[in-house]
């Protein structure tokens, strides 16, 4: 058991000060009308693999938004629930997710001061 904890110290530890040195940020912008949740997945799996593949050893996740047409409100709770910011599209409006998307892209690099990676997840 102490040999358990000291791992588990020495884990967290390292978390720590990945944290803390940490420059490499990363925003998620996810169209998710054209790129939904896989039907094999929930939508918890499928945020924690984009969690887990992007947001993890150093990189630090500032934004997560899911860009939809609010219609589903389940999905909408869902998202919440997982700290994803959502945003609406126009309901019948061609394009509305991508213009929508690339607002909220160039919002967020212009409030910027230093680098970062964006992520955008669109079909």
């Amino acid at each position: 058991d102490d040999e358990k904890d000291n791992m588990d110290k020495l884990a967290t530890d390292f978390v720590s000060k990945q944290e803390n040195q940490c420059e490499n940020e990363i925003a998620i912008f996810w169209d998710i009308e054209n790129c939904p949740v896989p039907k094999t997945l929930t939508t918890s799996d499928f945020v924690k693999r984009i969690r887990e593949k992007f947001c993890s050893f150093g990189w630090k996740e500032t934004e997560f938004i899911a860009i939809n047409d609010g219609q589903n409100e389940k999905l909408n709770n869902e998202l919440h629930e997982l700290r994803v910011e959502t945003s609406l599209s126009v309901i019948g409006r061609k394009n509305s997710a991508d213009d929508v998307m690339k607002d909220k892209m160039n919002c967020f690099v212009e409030k910027r001061s230093k680098p970062c990676t964006l992520l955008l997840i669109s079909g």
